[in-house]
C-alpha cells in the first residue's frame, strides 16, 4: 500500500542480472479458484443489431492470471432465488414450457486486465531496457474485459447480455496453459506477429499488452469481416470522419498497449474506408483474408 505505482521483483532476479545471467527461471501460474466476479460494464458494439458485446468485470482471483489462460463463466447472476414463485392453474403451461436455463459454465478469453493506480496507457510510456524487464512484475491486475458473441438459437450466450453493473456471476479460473512471455528471451525472439480473427482476437490483446511489457516490438494482423464490428458506436460508411465518441474494440486496446499505429495491420471481407483509421496507413488496410495480407507482408 505504500508504494502502489511501484513495479516488484525480486532479490534472486536482480542477483542473476547482476551476474550477467538474464535468463530467469519461469514465473509459477496462479491457483485455480472459484469466486464470484461483479459486473463492471456490459457493452454492446458494432452498431444496432450487433451480437457482440463486451463485458467488464472485476476479478482480485484472478491476478495471477496468464496470456493464453482462460475462464469458465455462469451466465447467470449468483443472486438465489428467495422464494416460489406461485403458478395459477390456468397459466401452469407457462411453467412446464418455459425454456431451460443453461447449467454448465461457459468459457471465455480474457481481452485485457487493468491495474490499480495505472492508467489505461502506462504502457505508451513505459520503455524498460530488455535486461531490466524480465526481471521486473507489474501490480496485480483486478480488472478485466472479455469479449464475446451472442450465438443464434444459443441458450447460454443469449443471457449474457441481461447482465448489469453492480451484479455478480460465479466464475472459476484461470484455466488452461499459461503462456510466459518472458521465455521468449531466452529463444532470442527480436519482434513478436500477433495474427488473428473475430472474436479471436480478444484473447490476444492481453498477450500483446505482457509482450509489451517486457519490451518486444510487436505487430498485430487483424481479421474482421467489417470494420463495422469493431465499433463501440455509430456506423463507419466511405466518409467516415473520427470525432471524440468514436472507440473501437481492439485498436484501441493495442493502442493504449503502445502500439504504434502503423504496426496495426487490418484485413476485412468488405471493402474498408478510403483513408486512415485511428492513424493506422491506408496501406495496413487490406480488402482481403488475413492469412493473405500476412503473406504480403512477409514478402515485403
Amino acid at each position: 500500500n505504500r508504494y502502489p505505482r511501484a513495479f516488484f521483483s525480486s532479490l534472486e532476479e536482480l542477483l542473476a542480472l547482476s551476474d550477467g545471467s538474464p535468463i530467469l527461471e519461469a514465473r509459477r501460474p496462479g491457483n485455480i479458484m472459484d469466486f464470484p466476479a461483479e459486473i463492471v460494464a456490459n457493452r454492446p458494439i458494432g452498431g444496432p443489431g450487433s451480437s457482440h458485446y463486451v463485458l467488464t468485470f472485476r476479478a482480485p482471483q484472478l491476478q495471477d492470471v496468464w496470456p493464453s489462460q482462460f475462464i469458465m463463466m455462469d451466465v447467470t447472476t449468483t443472486r438465489p432465488l428467495t422464494r416460489g414463485r406461485a403458478v395459477r392453474p390456468a397459466r401452469w403451461h407457462d411453467a412446464l414450457d418455459a425454456p431451460p436455463l443453461p447449467t454448465l459454465k461457459r468459457p471465455f478469453g480474457i481481452q485485457r486486465a487493468y491495474y490499480r493506480h495505472f492508467d489505461q496507457q502506462f504502457l505508451k510510456r513505459l520503455a524498460l531496457p530488455v535486461t531490466l524487464g524480465v526481471a521486473l512484475h507489474t501490480v496485480h491486475p483486478y480488472q478485466f474485459d472479455m469479449l464475446y458473441k451472442v450465438l443464434p438459437g444459443g441458450s447460454g450466450t443469449a443471457l449474457l447480455p441481461r447482465l448489469k453493473p453492480r451484479d455478480r456471476v460465479h466464475m472459476v479460473g484461470p484455466l488452461g496453459s499459461p503462456y510466459d512471455v518472458r521465455a521468449l528471451r531466452t529463444q532470442g525472439v527480436r519482434e513478436v506477429h500477433v495474427v488473428g480473427g473475430g472474436v479471436g482476437v480478444a484473447p490476444l490483446i492481453l498477450m500483446v499488452q505482457a509482450l509489451r511489457y517486457y519490451a518486444f516490438p510487436v505487430k498485430v494482423f487483424i481479421g474482421i469481416s467489417s470494420l463495422e464490428l469493431l465499433r463501440y458506436s455509430g456506423h463507419v460508411a466511405s466518409s467516415f470522419a473520427e470525432g471524440p465518441g468514436d472507440a473501437y474494440v481492439y485498436v484501441d486496446d493495442l493502442l493504449e498497449a503502445g502500439l504504434k499505429p502503423q504496426d496495426i495491420f487490418l484485413s476485412s471481407d468488405t471493402p474498408l474506408p478510403n483513408r486512415a483509421v485511428r492513424g493506422i496507413p491506408k496501406s495496413n488496410l487490406f480488402h482481403g483474408l488475413v492469412p493473405e495480407q500476412y503473406r504480403q507482408f512477409l514478402k515485403k
